[in-house]
């Protein structure tokens, strides 16, 4: 579980990092106070909305030090996306399951 746990971590991370430059604009996301709906329908697409699911569900369950991992490259990168992800995993997803 270990190594599919990292395997998948790094795979996300890398999507990501090719995402961002091109589709995620943060100082627009700033003003407007919103994400755009297409960014977080790929966020979804990705699993990023899904970290704690366990398959069964459509999730991938990450151990928890890769979510966080996930996280820290999602917040370097705009705090506002990173925090509705983050509180979408924690806080509307884990009480439901």
């Amino acid at each position: 579980m270990d190594n599919i746990s990292r395997d998948k971590r790094i795979e996300m991370i890398n999507w990501f990092k090719d995402y961002c430059p091109i589709h995620i604009d943060s100082r627009t996301i700033d003003e407007r106070r919103c994400i755009p709906p297409f960014v977080l329908q790929d966020m979804a697409r990705n699993n990023f909305l899904g970290m704690h699911l366990p398959e069964q569900f459509g999730g991938i369950p990450l151990l928890n030090i890769d979510i966080i991992k996930v996280y820290q490259h999602i917040v370097t990168f705009d705090v506002a996306l990173g925090a509705f992800i983050a509180n979408n995993n924690c806080l509307g997803i884990r009480p439901v399951y």
